[in-house]
């Protein structure tokens, strides 16, 4: 999980580039039955082409039988190249003959927009060129082979999970540390502020700003807590303006490498140390920790003496070499001395043979 204590202001300036008219752009997707020959929805999720094939689109049709009578153009695309911010534009187009044309500005950048669109149908694909500018850049749209889906289809297709449990049964699905906020998008900026404090550590990627989000007008971000604080603070966040769902998700712990263990019995053991201390009792278990050390101890000293005993002798010869070391040239002269009287002897008893 790459983590951040707190948001950087890049990315609060991406979140404050997200205008609250997201909401209010949203694409009306109830379903409807459908009669021969009568008024229905298509959807297509795909145009090529669009800012190198890294744009997420959604062409809304409204058909009176093979007439397009009105449709409109849902992009969300990346700011820059490689970027990972996104922003979004929503655009009416005008219905002439198999020509799509319409006007707006993006929803963030307040880019002017242009789209000027042909609709060919060959069976059942259909083709689209033409031309889409966003402020100075203009895209070149040719898409050729682009399947239309049913409404139905389209929102069998929408479907998402926020991975959100708002009261777990259990820690089985969801991870007691990992929680998660969804909140508005004109409500993120306020609602990261104030968790400046909190000891709460906040899920970097969580904080990239999708389509998808553009699109439903709310952010999941994710925080990983202190699980006995985890309860009290998504009672606080769920209290919080703009929040619209809270509880815990996914997290690090992994229920394939868990063991479970009675809370009561593990909190009590870990309170007893603290327990003890707190009756006097730390200074017993230093001074049991300091007997311990002494008798651990005790086999160095009975090696110390050994090897104090097993240098005695030399230490002994070492002291009468000091204490004689005044008379050592009478002595070696004395030595001198007496050899040279043996050899003289051994002469004189050679001459008389």
């Amino acid at each position: 999980m790459r983590a951040l204590v707190f948001c950087s202001t890049a990315v609060l300036a991406a979140l404050l580039a997200v205008s609250p008219e997201v909401a209010s752009a949203q694409m009306k997707l109830a379903p409807k039955a459908t009669a021969p020959g009568g008024v229905e929805t298509r959807y297509f999720t795909s145009i090529d082409g669009l800012m190198d094939g890294n744009a997420d689109v959604i062409l809304k049709e409204t058909r009176q039988g093979k007439t397009v009578t009105a449709a409109v153009l849902d992009v969300c695309y990346p700011v820059a190249k490689n970027s990972d911010r996104k922003d979004r534009f929503v655009v009416n187009l005008q219905v002439a003959g198999q020509n799509l044309t319409g006007t707006t500005q993006s929803l963030g950048a307040k880019a002017p927009v242009t789209v000027k669109l042909l609709r060919k149908q060959a069976g059942d694909t259909f083709e689209f060129r033409g031309q889409i500018s966003i402020g100075q850049a203009v895209t070149e749209v040719t898409s050729p082979d682009n399947s239309d889906l049913s409404e139905k289809e389209f929102l069998d297709n929408q479907t998402s999970d926020d991975g959100i449990t708002p009261q777990p049964k259990d820690f089985t699905d969801v991870s007691p540390e990992a929680i998660a906020v969804k909140v508005k998008l004109d409500a993120a900026t306020e609602f990261l502020k104030s968790l400046k404090g909190q000891d709460v550590e906040v899920t970097l990627a969580s904080l990239t700003v999708g389509c998808d989000a553009l699109r439903a007008g709310e952010q999941t971000i994710n925080m990983s807590v202190d699980p006995e604080r985890a309860g009290a603070l998504l009672a606080k966040f769920k209290a919080t303006p703009g929040v619209t769902a809270a509880g815990w998700t996914a997290g690090m712990t992994e229920m394939d490498r868990t063991i479970r263990i009675a809370a009561a019995d593990w909190r009590g053991r870990q309170d007893q140390p603290r327990q003890a201390r707190g009756r006097g009792g730390w200074r017993a278990e230093q001074d049991a920790r300091g007997k311990a050390g002494l008798a651990k101890l005790q086999p160095g000293d009975r090696q110390a003496q050994a090897g104090v005993q097993a240098a005695e002798p030399g230490l002994s010869r070492a002291r009468a070499h000091r204490h004689d070391r005044g008379c050592g040239s009478r002595l070696a002269r004395q030595a001198r001395h007496d050899r040279q009287a043996h050899a003289l002897g051994r002469e004189s008893r050679h001459h008389d043979h």
